[in-house]
């Protein structure tokens, strides 16, 4: 769940902000034992929007990511992570 805003700089530009929340899990099989582990988890970021054509446009950004994860076994995990993205897109 979660939301993305962009405003218009100039006609083909513009600048946008995200955030969602988000289920987080994984399963890990080794040398005959398992380990799956659940949690929740958040992002937020933010980048530029330049509009290519009228329906597509391409895009950068950074976002931080963040998630606590309950084992099965063990004690509970927490991470962060940055990334930096690229990415295009097709308006309908």
């Amino acid at each position: 769940i979660g939301a993305r805003y962009a405003h218009p700089v100039t006609p083909v530009l513009s600048v946008y902000g995200e955030g969602y929340a988000e289920r987080v899990s994984y399963s890990a099989d080794l040398g005959g034992s398992s380990s799956d582990s659940s949690g929740f988890g958040f992002v937020v970021g933010g980048g530029v929007l330049y509009s290519f054509k009228p329906n597509v446009s391409f895009g950068g950004g950074l976002t931080y990511s963040a998630a606590d994860l309950e084992p099965e076994m063990g004690e509970s995990q927490s991470s962060g992570w940055l990334s930096l993205n690229a990415f295009a897109a097709y308006h309908l």
